[in-house]
């Protein structure tokens, strides 16, 4: 099972009773906690009912939000004179993920300070956001 959103809870839940499981907050008998924080892991538990056979279960925890570089955070241009193209980004994630403007947009003739919003979100919901200053100025 995949589960985001940088603090994820995990809650399992057995059918009958199981012994200890290391690591885990007990909550009843049949059921136990952990909370997993901005990690990205993949988890292999292994447990015993109460005659001691033994069982696994795996699961990944993708708590991890994408991880951002931008080549420029800070960006001039000269009025009526350079065409502006979005800025690139290096992006750090494990998974497959979209980028997208939420806010701010540049016009290229009109002198001014601009500010553009990105969000980077992984494909299952753990996002980052980087903002990008882009200085208009007068062409000499």
């Amino acid at each position: 099972e995949l589960l985001s959103n940088e603090n994820v809870k995990v809650t399992l839940t057995f059918s009958e009773e199981i012994k200890v499981l290391d690591g885990w907050t007990k909550k009843s008998n049949i059921e136990y906690e952990k909370i997993y924080t901005k990690e990205y892991k993949e988890e292999v538990i292994t447990f015993k009912d109460l005659v001691s056979l033994e069982n696994t279960y795996e699961f990944t925890v993708d708590a991890k939000s994408p991880e951002i570089t931008l080549n420029k955070e800070n960006i001039t241009l000269e009025e009526d004179k350079d065409e502006f193209v979005e800025p690139e980004f290096e992006i750090k994630e494990d998974s497959k993920y979209t980028k997208e403007l939420l806010s701010g947009e540049v016009n290229t003739h009109k002198v001014g300070t601009y500010i553009l919003k990105y969000r980077i979100t992984d494909e299952v919901g753990n996002y980052t956001e980087k903002e990008v200053t882009i200085a208009l100025e007068e062409t000499p």
